[in-house]
């Protein structure tokens, strides 16, 4: 099934492993043993294909698994050290986003098999460490791959627990599956046979950027004075400015919340390829950080002392703008999001690629105020938003792919 050749592997000029070959059978369970820091979990990594190795190649089905990522990623169930799954989503919903295929009532009896019953609908983040973990079991019970790869999967779970799983595993091999896993416990004898709710739950991802909308839109007239011509004048670069801004605000959770809790694997793994799955996000975070900008842009345009043009013109540019900005954006954040202070990178990222939407937004609305024609600004603001939506998923896909290795 699955052949392991000559592997190495190093971090940081240190070889954990070198030279590595072994073979994974049907109805082997493989247990990975080795002190902290000799590379286990680099090494389900590796077999998982979130990372490539220094030297050496992993075969499945005599294949290299580079070359039929998507065959691999569908004959494979990767469950790493965090549990991937998320707090404001319940057991129900995170698994039903995994398993789309499944009934609720075979998600229902997955969660009943790891002793969840009472708490499918309870937010996982009100669940303990053990309790999140069998969240993320419960995929075993409805996942269809032949072979898992389970990073310290009896974590946090108590000794009737365990003895469950180490059943679970035992019928899976039974049944022509295959297991690799680490654990820091010893495993019985007979075991081892062989070696958009999200975010608007997170309520403050939606309002900060729209406070902070408001206050520079704000902050503005009341500094520079009452003067309906003088704020008419400047309103087009204050507008976008305010809104470039606000989306850098919230730019930086577009990844960042899946890349802690371990979810960012378990999308870089689906069946679904990452580019589709990077649009759903970057769309996602527009509906709830564009969408509001262009809908508070009558009250944004009244207190900057536009006319009817001024603001058909702020709203059609925000329409157009915004997701260019959100598709920009998503490939910084894909680039910076293991960093533990990435947001000051991000924004020396993102803040060029975005000057050509704030130069041809802003003449749009000037246009707009001088009663000129402004087809051609909104041409080019479509033109950047098409060409956008069609580059950055991929080019997101891949600094998410160099992020995780």
């Amino acid at each position: 099934m699955l052949e392991i050749i000559t592997l190495t592997c190093a971090y940081d000029e240190r070889a954990l492993f070198r030279q590595l070959s072994f073979c994974v059978s049907a109805g082997d369970i493989v247990q990975i043993e080795g002190p902290n820091g000799a590379g286990k979990t680099s090494l389900l990594r590796l077999l998982a294909g979130l990372s490539r190795p220094e030297q050496g190649e992993i075969r499945w089905q005599q294949q290299p698994i580079l070359r039929q990522r998507e065959a691999w990623h569908q004959a494979m169930l990767y469950l790493g050290h965090h549990p991937g799954v998320k707090g404001v989503l319940t057991p129900l919903e995170n698994l039903r986003f995994y398993h789309p295929d499944c009934s609720d009532a075979q998600i229902f009896a997955a969660l009943e098999s790891v002793d969840l019953t009472g708490d499918e609908e309870v937010p996982v983040s009100r669940l303990s460490a053990g309790q999140q973990r069998r969240v993320a079991l419960a995929r075993l019970w409805l996942s269809q791959a032949r072979i898992w790869i389970l990073d310290e999967p009896l974590t946090a779970i108590d000794k009737a627990g365990v003895k469950k799983l180490m059943a679970k595993f035992a019928r899976h091999a039974d049944n022509g599956g295959a297991v690799i896993l680490t654990t820091h416990q010893d495993l019985p004898a007979d075991a081892a046979r062989r070696e958009l709710r999200i975010a608007f739950r997170g309520g403050a991802d939606v309002v900060n950027p729209l406070w902070f909308f408001l206050i520079v839109i704000t902050l503005f007239p009341l500094g520079i004075g009452p003067d309906p011509q003088q704020l008419a004048r400047i309103a087009p670069g204050i507008a976008w400015v305010a809104a470039l801004l606000a989306s850098l605000l919230a730019l930086e959770r577009l990844f960042r919340d899946d890349f802690s809790d371990g979810s960012l694997e378990q999308l870089v793994l689906l069946p679904t390829p990452l580019p589709v799955t990077v649009i759903g996000k970057v769309v996602a975070h527009w509906l709830v950080t564009g969408v509001p900008l262009i809908i508070l842009s009558p009250l944004a345009a009244l207190l900057l002392s536009l006319d009817f043009n001024g603001w058909r013109a702020m709203a059609l540019t925000l329409l157009l703008g915004t997701p260019t900005l959100s598709f920009l954006g998503a490939i910084g954040v894909g680039l910076t999001v293991g960093l533990r202070r990435g947001g000051v990178l991000l924004s020396l990222l993102v803040l060029p690629l975005a000057i050509p939407v704030l130069i041809f937004a802003s003449a749009a609305m000037e246009a707009a105020s001088q009663g000129l024609p402004i087809s051609g600004y909104l041409a080019i603001l479509g033109a950047m938003l098409l060409g956008s939506a069609t580059l950055s998923p991929f080019a997101t896909a891949a600094a998410l792919r160099i992020t995780l290795q």
